[in-house]
């Protein structure tokens, strides 16, 4: 019985750190302002409630975000931090941005 416990907690922690090394929050505001969606999958296809609204990103591990869902579409990497969408234009033309965009990420 013990040894099974012990293999229940040791697979219970290797999913919590999983899950917390691909967390990242993306906000409806620039300047991580308005409401906050916390993100802790590897990967994910339609974003609910903060679809086509992002408008910062923070603590992003490294992840690939893309205007179109299943992983479609035009693509950015973001790594870390950015305060204001509006001012990334990566992968778009001139007159575009990537502000309340993203649709999936992985």
């Amino acid at each position: 019985m013990q040894l099974a416990a012990s293999a229940v907690i040791a697979s219970t922690l290797a999913a919590v750190t999983a899950t917390s090394a691909n967390a990242f929050t993306l906000y409806e505001d620039a300047n991580y302002g308005g409401y906050g969606y916390h993100a802790n999958w590897a990967k994910k296809d339609g974003l609910g409630t903060i679809n086509n609204k992002a408008s910062s990103v923070k603590n992003s591990p490294g992840k690939w975000f893309y205007d179109g869902r299943g992983y479609t579409g035009r693509k950015v990497f973001i790594y870390g931090n950015n305060a204001n969408l509006k001012k990334l234009k990566t992968n778009l033309p001139w007159y575009q941005n990537w502000n309340d965009r993203f649709e999936s990420y992985k």
